[in-house]
């Protein structure tokens, strides 16, 4: 029985990246390091919204910044791999290139952190 539901769920799974791999025009492989990375910013969501009913600093209001960081963290593989498809000249589009990823994670996080400690001056 658990085998068979296990097996039926990564059935779905591997049906679901496979489509959209289709439908997006990317690797299968970049499917599956987005999925596999999107599980971050899902943990740290469930788990800030979760223990921020004990412990003050961590509830969701005072963590969106890490939850947003990690989502963008999580698509830079299908960026690399549609910057590298649209680039005529350099090697990767300047939208999917490290500076640029580099630079909107920290105005994320150090913007993102910057609200949240002005509201808390309010």
């Amino acid at each position: 029985m658990l085998l068979g539901l296990s097996v039926g769920l990564v059935s779905v799974l591997l049906y679901c990246i496979w489509k959209v791999s289709a439908v997006m025009g990317l690797a299968p492989q970049t499917v599956v390091a987005v999925v596999f990375r999107l599980s971050f910013p899902a943990l740290l969501f469930v788990g800030s919204a979760y223990a921020g009913r004990w412990y003050e600093p961590v509830r969701l209001g005072n963590a969106w910044p890490f939850v947003l960081a990690a989502f963008w963290w999580a698509i830079w593989p299908a960026l690399d791999d549609f910057g590298g498809r649209f680039a005529f000249g350099p090697p990767v589009s300047w939208w999917a290139s490290d500076g640029v990823q580099w630079s909107v994670l920290g105005l994320i996080v150090l913007g993102g952190f910057g609200w949240v400690w002005w509201r808390s001056r309010r």
